[in-house]
């Protein structure tokens, strides 16, 4: 199983949303960031060793990443009752001091696979890559997305 998560914006509720490529966000704004967990194995096009890029980039495989993925529904292959789940974003940065992580939770009980952080204006993520972290059945799982973030300084006005 290799997880992995997609960005969304313009979330309403499970049926009303888009997928992105990346999270494109203003520094020094509340940020309320939604993603889905997906699956890379599993899919039409999640053939083992075949190489593609999970942010559709593609065209033979656009749109199509992996299915959705629900943590907690069962415990491995003992298939025992749904767990506990816990789901963390970091944002790492050459400033150690700058590392933020948050915990995720559900954006809506109705479907397990998709999950937000909040964080307010005063925490400022690195653009760049974004990790995860999955905690289920006593087994943590963890993942990078590449350049999910895009962070936009409108005060300097694309000057350095």
């Amino acid at each position: 199983m290799r997880l992995s998560a997609r960005a969304i914006v313009n979330y309403a509720n499970i049926n009303n949303f888009s997928y992105a490529n990346q999270w494109i966000v203003n520094a020094g704004d509340p940020l309320t960031l939604y993603f889905q967990i997906v699956d890379l194995d599993q899919g039409p096009y999640a053939v083992i060793g075949t190489p593609y890029n999970i942010l559709g980039q593609n065209s033979q495989l656009s749109g199509n990443v992996g299915l959705r993925y629900i943590p907690g529904t069962t415990c491995g292959a003992c298939n025992a009752a749904p767990q506990p789940v816990a789901v963390s974003v970091t944002f790492p940065s050459l400033d150690s001091s700058r590392v933020i992580t948050a915990n995720a939770s559900l954006a809506n009980s109705a479907d397990g696979s998709i999950w937000s952080i909040s964080l307010p204006s005063t925490q400022q993520p690195a653009g760049g890559n974004v990790m995860f972290s999955v905690t289920e059945c006593n087994q943590t799982r963890t993942f990078s997305v590449l350049n999910l973030l895009n962070v936009v300084f409108p005060a300097n006005d694309g000057c350095c």
